[in-house]
């Protein structure tokens, strides 16, 4: 695609988040169905990811309070 758009003729518009980031390029379908096939392949029910998601964020949480990574966290001034 030019700098200012689309020359004559049909152009295609691709996602670069979906393309470089949520797609498995080697099975040919998003991150997302990826999830799903492998909850169903080891019986992982929706609950059980809820329940870890929320402990992995309270375990991120109390590490932020507990200064175990104020080394990797930066100040940004906007």
């Amino acid at each position: 695609m030019a700098r200012t758009g689309s020359r004559m003729g049909h152009d295609t518009i691709v996602d670069g988040m979906v393309k470089d980031g949520l797609w498995d390029v080697y099975n040919d379908f998003g991150m997302g169905v990826c999830a799903e096939f492998c909850a169903d392949q080891h019986s992982i029910m929706r609950e059980e990811q809820d329940s870890y998601a929320i402990w992995s964020f309270e375990r991120g949480i109390a590490a932020q309070n507990n200064v175990l990574f104020s080394w990797e966290i930066v100040p940004v001034q906007l």
